[in-house]
């Protein structure tokens, strides 16, 4: 081969090599395995995080949507010396609140504001703390960092915190819907690795599909005559409590079971839908999110809206009392174990036969056991009862008479 035939093959295979790494460092929450030597570890936005990874964590903060969930989901609530304002005192649908109390002043700090992307903001004011944070999770909307994100990073390491960035994952499940994601999975052992849990991050992984394969399981045994039935899930949060006109074409528990969802194409993300098309939709059933059941109530009390008993009696639904609520779970982003929960429940509505075995509260015992260690759906339910006038499942108040 000539010279300028050797420079050529180089060249590719330099390229080669860059782009494979490039590609590694996109997919971010992996081990790198290094042969003889230590693996590496990088975060989820591709930033290697192998120190943090070999550090003895003690003292760490959460910041941003889902940030504490994760920390919580492998029970290291003891490690946490702060909490963002945004996490409570509401405890809404998450149940890593009920299980070790954040809102709690005299176990954690809650005097540090919090902007858009929570503590990491602050990280003078983290200083000040009678336990210094050693570590950030930093949850963000994208592997791609910005350069205000970036900036709150490098001012944070500055100051002698290390800072681990996760991503606000919006589903755990994989686009067949009948497995988690390889992203939730990477993230979850990341932290698994950062926090020292592996095993626990590795049995929670396990509980979660063993779950997902029981209710496909229970959905093969549904006639396909009877998977025909249509849905429509109202009143879904999105930047607060919403309205019976919410809603969206993914929804998990719908995604779970292979609910046939009369909102289709569009956006993958909560919004507005026009109200004529839903009624002209005609669902044969209707469950509405307890977390806007307020604003339902406020908009079907009232003569002049669009979503009033007058205009809501119009669809068939309603006439026939097919209306309920379900299990919540998004608040500060998504409540996996709810999501869970949540498809037992509209299973048992939708297909009686193939869940007549399941007591919810049996089920919410084992699931928020799995997941925090504790379970309060009795809590929840009577924290819906109290500050959103209705039960977490059951008919809808405004069809059960």
């Amino acid at each position: 081969m000539n010279k300028s035939g050797l420079i050529k093959v180089l060249a590719v295979a330099v390229v080669v090599i860059i782009i494979g790494a490039a590609i590694f460092v996109m997919l971010g929450g992996e081990e790198e395995d290094q042969g003889d030597g230590p693996a590496l570890y990088y975060d989820m936005a591709g930033r290697n995080v192998t120190a943090v990874v070999e550090m003895e964590i003690d003292h760490l903060v959460a910041s941003g949507v889902g940030a504490l969930r994760f920390v919580s989901y492998l029970n290291c609530s003891d490690k946490v010396v702060a909490v963002e304002a945004r996490e409570g005192p509401a405890y809404n649908a998450k149940s890593y609140m009920y299980a070790f109390e954040y809102d709690n002043k005299s176990n954690f700090n809650r005097s540090i504001g919090s902007g858009a992307d929570g503590l990491i903001e602050y990280p003078e004011q983290l200083l000040m703390l009678q336990d210094t944070p050693q570590v950030i999770i930093y949850s963000v909307p994208s592997r791609t960092l910005t350069a205000e994100q970036q900036n709150y990073i490098s001012n944070a390491e500055l100051l002698g915190m290390k800072v681990v960035v996760i991503l606000e994952l919006d589903t755990m499940l994989n686009e067949a819907s009948d497995g988690l994601s390889e992203v939730f999975v990477n993230q979850t052992m990341l932290m698994g690795n950062v926090l020292n849990k592996t095993a626990k991050a590795s049995e929670l992984l396990s509980f979660m599909n063993d779950t997902i394969s029981d209710l496909r399981s229970r959905m093969s045994t549904v006639s396909a005559a009877d998977r025909e039935v249509s849905a429509y899930i109202g009143c879904l949060s999105y930047a607060g409590a919403k309205g019976f006109d919410y809603s969206s074409s993914w929804y998990d528990p719908f995604a779970l079971l292979g609910v046939n969802n009369t909102i289709t194409g569009g956006s993958s993300v909560v919004y507005q839908i026009n109200m004529e098309s839903i009624i002209e939709m005609q669902p044969e059933y209707v469950f509405l999110d307890p977390t806007g059941y307020k604003t339902f109530l406020a908009d079907w009390n009232n003569g002049s809206s669009a979503r009033s008993s007058s205009v809501l009696n119009a669809m068939t639904a309603f006439q026939e009392g097919n209306v309920f609520m379900t299990v919540p779970f998004i608040w500060y982003g998504v409540n996996f174990d709810n999501v869970l929960l949540g498809a037992y429940y509209i299973g048992s509505v939708l297909y009686p036969d193939a869940f007549d075995d399941v007591v919810l509260e049996d089920k919410a015992a084992e699931i928020f056991g799995a997941f925090v260690g504790y379970d309060c759906y009795a809590e929840m339910d009577a924290w819906f009862l109290g500050n959103r006038s209705t039960n977490i499942t059951g008919q809808a108040g405004v069809v059960s008479g």
